[in-house]
């Protein structure tokens, strides 16, 4: 598992080094997490109902991605 510390210089490395995509997923109980990922671009791409339980509790996973744009 990967935890970036600077989101936005990860980006840049990621775009600078030929990507074109990047994929996370999240619990969707995670509500700071997804507005980070909000802010940052990533758009909501999927949900899979009651994939993990949290205390207990079945939670959905979401799937979210950021395409990067092509760069000089």
């Amino acid at each position: 598992v990967y935890v970036a510390d600077n989101p936005l210089k990860d980006f840049q490395a990621a775009q600078a080094a030929g990507v074109s995509r990047i994929e996370l997923r999240l619990l969707a109980s995670n509500v700071r997490a997804l507005a980070l990922y909000e802010r940052c671009g990533f758009v909501q791409i999927g949900r899979e109902p009651a994939q993990r339980a949290d205390g207990g509790t079945p939670v959905d996973v979401l799937t979210m991605a950021l395409v990067l744009p092509s760069g000089p």
